[in-house]
């Protein structure tokens, strides 16, 4: 475990933490250093350089030189909690520079996506905006206009049917702005309130999300098994080890289950089929090898795999993102200007 000890020194406080973009561009930035040889020590005064980086570099050096781990010193400068599960099992066995390398690569694959999907949601954002005050105004203004035109039993189906419409695509662009509201706002205590167990129902009845998270958490599972398996452990600990200090919730639970399997006497393939976030294909692996650092070589590979794989499938769902916005932003031209127009051609057969 990375630390520097010095008793007693004061830790300042940050208000503002990095962004991803910085926090990716701080640790790749680390991560050049070290590989050339610099102590932590060192490339961290380095770091300090680049005026942007430069008080997360010093808060980190001086969490250190209290004798805290480098994982404290990243989670007490408000470092995303993902980097902060990745590095927790990577540094443990003091694998820092492979460790800080593997994060890069997932941050930046995570950047790419956020930042494509704010290009491609901007201008839907604003439409969608614009056509909540729009319906907004046809329910509490034009539409009560048409019913004094309506008396009795004149009231067409159409125009209850336009008016129900209206009213339908009015709540629930209310209900999914508010949404989006208390997701953003809030997405920490979210996460806290729902149980494992239903956020793992939620992640396995939604496709799109189902592929790319079973393929995360594979190769989160095979990085970390990997990285322990070639320190020379066995699998049965460092799947006990994952248990108990991996900072992902899932992992966690994947572990917990397989060794509690293993304690049982069942093979730890079935179990790793049993396990419904992880790919079918590494219950072959761990079928295949018995020797352990063949086990942790397969891993290894696996898991670059599965980061490829993900890096295509982000791609791929960037490009047929932002032609579904826009046909469903057609759909909902098209279903607003019918809602509004069909009373009126129906109130004008009235007259």
């Amino acid at each position: 475990m990375v630390s520097l000890r010095k008793p007693f020194f004061h830790i300042p406080h940050f208000k503002k933490s990095l962004s991803l973009s910085d926090q990716h561009h701080f640790l790749s930035r680390l991560h050049q250093l070290l590989e050339h040889g610099y102590p932590l020590h060192d490339a961290l005064q380095m770091v300090a350089w680049e005026e942007k980086l430069a008080s997360t570099a010093e808060q980190i050096t001086n969490t250190l030189l209290t004798g805290q781990s480098f994982v404290q010193a990243l989670k007490l400068a408000k470092f995303h909690p993902q980097i902060i599960s990745f590095l927790t099992i990577s540094l443990k066995h003091g694998k820092i520079t492979a460790g800080l390398y593997q994060c890069c690569m997932m941050l930046k694959q995570q950047i790419y996506f956020l930042t494509k999907l704010k290009q491609m949601s901007r201008y839907p954002m604003m439409l969608f905006l614009m056509f909540f005050i729009i319906v907004y105004f046809m329910k509490t203004s034009i539409f009560p206009s048409f019913q004094q035109f309506f008396t009795g039993d004149q009231t067409s189906h159409i125009f209850y049917w336009s008016r129900w419409m209206i009213e339908s695509i009015f709540y629930c662009l209310l209900v999914a702005i508010i949404l989006t509201i208390i997701g953003v706002t809030f997405p920490g205590l979210l996460k806290q309130r729902v149980k494992l167990t239903t956020k793992t129902r939620w992640i396995l009845r939604i496709p799109f999300y189902r592929v790319y998270k079973k393929l995360q958490l594979s190769f989160l599972f095979c990085v970390h098994t990997s990285s322990l398996l070639d320190t020379g452990i066995t699998l049965k600990d460092a799947l006990t080890l994952l248990q108990k200090k991996d900072n992902n919730a899932y992992i966690r639970d994947v572990c917990f289950h397989i060794t509690q399997g293993l304690r049982e006497g069942l093979p730890i393939q079935r179990l790793i089929n049993d396990a419904v976030l992880l790919e079918d294909e590494l219950s072959s692996i761990f079928q295949k090898n018995k020797n352990t650092n063949q086990l942790a070589q397969d891993l290894n590979v696996y898991a670059t795999f599965a980061f490829d794989t993900m890096e295509k499938l982000l791609h791929h769902w960037v490009r047929l993102l932002q032609p579904i916005l826009f046909c469903f932003i057609a759909l909902f031209i098209i279903v607003i200007y019918l809602s509004f127009m069909l009373p009126m051609f129906d109130l004008m057969k009235t007259i």
